[in-house]
């Protein structure tokens, strides 16, 4: 993808795009999509300054 590549189309639209493009990835990986809660997902949090 281009870096100069914009799309000019209201954030609903955009926001639609990105479901698309989640739904198609996850159905490529050929598992489901997590439905976990937002505080049991893997991840963690980086602070600046912290070691």
């Amino acid at each position: 993808m281009a870096d100069d590549l914009v799309i000019d189309a209201p954030p609903g639209v955009l926001i639609g795009l990105v479901t698309e493009l989640t739904l198609a990835a996850w159905s490529l990986r050929g598992e489901p999509i997590p439905d976990y809660e937002r505080g049991e997902a893997p991840g963690r949090v980086v602070r600046p300054g912290a070691t």
